[in-house]
C-alpha cells in the first residue's frame, strides 16, 4: 500500500509538471506576447531617439558659437541664459505585428566650444500604446532616461558624433483580448557612433552623408501573467549599421526643400526570448520630405516621413523642428 501511494504521488507530480509546461510555453510562444514584440519596439524607439538628437545637432552646427537652444515639436522656452528645449516626435505604426502610436520627448541642452566641439545632453522620455494583432494583445509602456553626447568638427566637411544614453522603462502587456495580463520593468543602455560628410549634391544642392553604428542592450524583468504563467526575464542585444542621406536645395535665408533618407540594418544581436515566432526589425528605413530655413540665430525644419520595417510599410511620422540661439 505504501509503495502504491508513493507511485501515485509520483504520477500526480509528473502530471502537474506536464500541465505546467504548456502554460509557460503559451506565455513565451504566442507571437503577440511581450517577449516577441518588445525587441522590435526597442529597436524602433531607440532609432527615433537617435534621429531626434542628431537633427538638433545638425541645427547646432549651422549656427555660430554661443549657447544654443534646440526645440523640436510645438513648445520651446528658455530664460535667455540657460538654453533649454522641449522636443516631441510622434510616430504611428501600421503593420502586421504592431498597430498604434509612439511618442518620444527630450529636454535638450547644448553649446559649441571654440575648438569646434559641440557638447549636448539632457533627458529623454518614451511613451507607447500599441496593439499586437497576431495575439489580440496590447503593450502600453513609458520610460525615462539621460543622454549625453559630443559632436566634433574634424573639418568643414567631416563631423564625428558620439551619443550615450540609459533609460528605465515600465511595460503593461496583455494578450488574448485582455484575458492574460502582466507588468514588468526594464533597463536600457545605448551608444551611437557616427560620422557625417558634407558635400555638394545634384544641381549645386547641399548633401549630408552619414554612417554609423548603434548598439542597444535591454534587460527585461520576469513577471507572472494573470493566468498564472511565469515569463522568465530576458536580455535583448542589438547592433546595427546606420546610414543617412539628406539633400537640400536653395540658398540660406530662404525656404529650402529637402529629401531625407535613413536606414538601420541589423548586424548582430539576440532577443534573448524563447518566442516561437521572434520579431526583429532587421531592416528599418525612412523617406522624409520637407523644408528648412536657416536665419542665422534660428533654424526651422518641418517634414513628413514614411517608415518601412523589413521591406514592409510600417507607419508615418511628422517632424516640426525649431532651434534658436539666445
Amino acid at each position: 500500500m505504501t509503495k502504491f501511494l508513493v507511485r501515485l504521488r509520483g504520477v500526480l507530480l509528473a502530471l502537474v509538471v506536464c500541465a505546467g509546461v504548456p502554460q509557460m510555453a503559451a506565455a513565451y510562444n504566442v507571437p503577440g506576447s511581450a517577449s516577441a514584440n518588445v525587441p522590435e519596439i526597442t529597436e524602433v524607439a531607440t532609432g527615433i531617439v537617435m534621429r531626434s538628437l542628431k537633427q538638433n545637432v545638425h541645427a547646432l552646427r549651422q549656427q555660430s558659437n554661443g549657447p544654443i537652444v534646440a526645440t523640436q515639436g510645438t513648445l520651446g522656452f528658455g530664460t535667455g541664459q540657460v538654453p533649454l528645449a522641449f522636443s516631441l516626435d510622434h510616430r504611428t505604426f501600421d503593420s502586421s505585428t504592431l498597430d498604434g502610436r509612439f511618442d518620444v520627448a527630450t529636454l535638450f541642452i547644448g553649446g559649441r566650444t571654440d575648438g569646434g566641439m559641440t557638447l549636448f545632453g539632457g533627458l529623454v522620455g518614451e511613451f507607447g500604446d500599441l496593439r499586437t494583432p497576431l495575439d489580440a494583445g496590447r503593450i502600453e509602456h513609458s520610460g525615462f532616461g539621460l543622454v549625453a553626447g559630443v559632436d566634433y568638427a574634424v573639418s568643414d566637411a567631416v563631423f564625428l558624433t558620439a551619443i550615450l544614453g540609459g533609460m528605465a522603462l515600465d511595460y503593461d502587456v496583455s494578450r488574448g483580448s485582455g484575458a492574460f495580463t502582466g507588468s514588468f520593468g526594464a533597463k536600457r543602455q545605448f551608444i551611437d557612433l557616427s560620422a557625417d560628410y558634407l558635400t555638394r549634391g545634384i544641381g549645386g544642392s547641399d548633401m549630408k552623408l552619414g554612417f554609423g553604428l548603434l548598439y542597444i542592450h535591454q534587460r527585461n524583468d520576469g513577471y507572472i501573467e494573470s493566468g498564472g504563467a511565469t515569463v522568465a526575464p530576458f536580455t535583448f542585444d542589438h547592433l546595427a549599421a546606420t546610414l543617412a542621406m539628406r539633400n537640400t536645395w536653395g540658398h540660406d535665408g530662404g525656404m529650402r526643400p529637402y529629401v531625407d533618407l535613413s536606414a538601420q540594418i541589423r548586424i548582430a544581436g539576440d532577443d534573448g526570448a524563447s518566442a516561437a515566432v521572434p520579431v526583429h526589425a532587421d531592416r528599418q528605413a525612412r523617406l522624409m520630405i520637407g523644408v528648412e530655413r536657416n536665419a542665422g540665430r534660428s533654424f526651422f525644419d518641418v517634414g513628413l516621413g514614411a517608415n518601412f520595417v523589413n521591406d514592409s510599410y510600417s507607419g508615418l511620422d511628422a517632424r516640426l523642428n525649431y532651434s534658436f540661439r539666445f
